[in-house]
């Protein structure tokens, strides 16, 4: 089992971001079965972490094939990348297995 987090910091205040953040987190659980959970960050600098687990890297990659061409996924990157509403720079993905 692997987990994969992807962490980014908001650059839009008010509820658009964690509202879009829900949006996709089930649209990449409805495409590829996987459901990211979507934690906000309490303090500090406004941040949102998605955190998904995979059977192993290979399902983790199936997963995101299943997305790359996905009407669904675009438009709700489109959407997030017009409307400004993270920090590109400050993105940042790992891989985590169990302790």
């Amino acid at each position: 089992m692997i987990s994969y987090s992807l962490r980014a910091r908001v650059a839009k205040a008010g509820p658009a971001p964690a509202e879009w953040s829900r949006k996709i987190a089930a649209v990449v659980g409805a495409k590829t079965g996987v459901t990211p959970s979507v934690l906000v960050r309490i303090g500090g600098g406004q941040e949102i972490l998605f955190v998904s687990q995979y059977e192993n890297f290979a399902a983790f990659e199936k997963a995101q094939a299943q997305l790359v061409g996905d009407a669904d996924y675009i438009a709700l990157l489109d959407t997030m990348q017009s409307q400004g509403l993270f920090e590109a720079a400050s993105v940042d993905t790992a891989f985590w297995l169990p302790g």
